[in-house]
């Protein structure tokens, strides 16, 4: 017999790290199919880094660890910086978007 998918609400599509300053792995659990998709991918192109570690039965679910190093945090861009890089798409010919 064939499990049922199950559908998550977008409220239910969480995205957990865990690492500590001990521990040089990060523990990532995703619900979100846009980052279960980036993380396949990751996966798959870089398997000396990024590795699939538990799937969730119907796959609504999926838990990976990659070296600590590799999360990172960024500063928010100015509003100096979106204007440069709307120019430049406009450019390059991207039409702006509102």
């Amino acid at each position: 017999m064939k499990m049922q998918e199950y559908r998550r609400c977008r409220a239910e599509r969480e995205t957990t790290i865990r690492f500590d300053a001990e521990e040089k792995t990060a523990h990532i659990y995703t619900a979100d199919p846009v980052y279960i998709r980036k993380l396949d991918k990751l996966t798959e192109t870089n398997p000396e880094s990024y590795r699939l570690t538990w799937t969730e039965p119907g796959g609504g679910a999926k838990k990976y660890e990659a070296p600590a190093r590799l999360i990172r945090f960024g500063k928010p861009t100015t509003e100096a910086q979106r204007e440069a890089g709307r120019k430049k798409g406009l450019l390059y010919g991207y039409k702006a978007v509102n």
